[in-house]
């Protein structure tokens, strides 16, 4: 017997203040180099935005994406909830390695912070923007 799906805002509203607590973790960390706590941040970011895409499909909690209402979210069904967000999982997870490699390797190099700042960002609306087709 199918569980009855419910809406709540609990779990997100939990991850929110994890995320806080841990991006105050980092800027709090006894490190020198400032381009190090940037890409920590980054890099945490990046991750739990994809932690976060796991969450939804694993609660098939849709109606957290933008544009996606309860009703039509339960109406929908979990078989149709649970392939929408992997479609999530999987663009939002492409992203998270890709800036995970470019941070690393800025971090290598020695390259200036603010290009991996500006690949993270481009990867991160890359992805949300090619998200808008998915269709529940």
């Amino acid at each position: 017997m199918e569980k009855e799906y419910q809406k709540s805002w609990k779990g997100f509203v939990i991850w929110l203040v994890v995320f806080v607590a841990a991006l105050a973790g980092v800027m709090l960390l006894p490190l020198e180099d400032g381009a190090l706590v940037s890409r920590l941040i980054l890099l945490l970011m990046l991750w739990w935005i994809q932690a976060l895409t796991v969450q939804i499909f694993l609660t098939e909690q849709v109606y957290w994406y933008n544009g996606v209402e309860f009703e039509d979210a339960k109406a929908a069904g979990s078989e149709r909830r649970r392939a929408y967000a992997w479609a999530h999982v999987k663009r939002f997870g492409w992203a998270t390695l890709l800036g995970t490699a470019v941070t690393l390797l800025a971090q290598l190099l020695r390259w200036p912070v603010w290009l991996d700042m500006i690949a993270v960002f481009v990867l991160l609306m890359a992805a949300a923007f090619s998200t808008i087709r998915f269709k529940l």
